[in-house]
């Protein structure tokens, strides 16, 4: 992981971004993951998803190593270590976005729901910054020496996502019930909803929708088996 540390002289630094023309949103590259992981040994419960696919979305990030305070004259601003992933981007270079509570003050007011965080310039020769936006919608800078930054990559999972799973109902004499769901917008679709069940005595591999998972042992407080196939 590359390290960047950037020290520069205090100077005001605001950034002047018209109103009418909006930065643009950080890059994101999205991904299907399919869990838990093929052929290896997993538990659920009863209740909880065997087998699911879901969305993943990853965006640039940078970790910041030690938290910081920057006093602006009429505004304070604190970030806390950790890692923040990219928000804005222009041609002069990136925002990333502080993801806890952020604490600033203006004129010696509280801004509970404030947007903020670190600048890092293209160019490579000027000094880091930290920002929050302004009420017009424009980030509001100003340089602070000593920033210690990594790069890093922030994992989220969409809520406006499609997502199908499998969970395991119980057993009853030698069958078992499982319920395939699906979501959309983090809502079930009541149509894709179906109750099935698989006689073990018929064997230990069962499959729904292209998956296939082999049952290793079952009772009425939870299941362990593989997954072998994926859902399609």
């Amino acid at each position: 992981m590359k390290r960047i540390t950037i020290v520069g002289t205090l100077v005001l630094a605001a950034l002047v971004v018209g109103c009418a023309t909006p930065l643009p949103s950080a890059p994101k590259k999205t991904s299907l993951v399919n869990i838990p992981a093929l052929n290896i040994e997993s538990d659920a419960e009863i209740g909880q998803s065997m087998v699911s696919t879901a969305r993943k979305i990853e965006t640039p990030a940078i970790r910041l190593v030690n938290a910081l305070t920057h006093s602006g004259g009429t505004w304070t601003l604190s970030i806390s270590a950790g890692v923040l992933p990219m928000y804005l981007s222009s041609d002069k270079g990136s925002f990333y976005r502080e993801q806890g509570p952020l604490v600033l003050t203006t004129l010696g007011v509280s801004q509970p729901d404030a947007i903020g965080g670190v600048f890092i310039p293209n160019d490579k020769s000027k000094p880091t910054e930290v920002f929050w936006m302004g009420s017009f919608g424009s980030p509001v800078s100003d340089a602070h020496p000593g920033i210690e930054v990594q790069n890093a990559i922030y994992e989220s999972w969409g809520k406006d996502s499609f997502k199908r799973e499998l969970v395991y109902s119980g057993v009853s004499q030698n069958t078992i019930s499982i319920l395939y769901r699906e979501f959309i917008n983090d809502m079930a679709r009541p149509a894709f909803s179906q109750e099935l069940k698989y006689d073990l005595s018929q064997g230990k591999a069962i499959g729904y929708k292209g998956a296939r998972f082999e049952v290793i042992r079952a009772n009425n407080t939870g299941i362990v088996y593989k997954v072998l196939k994926p859902l399609d």
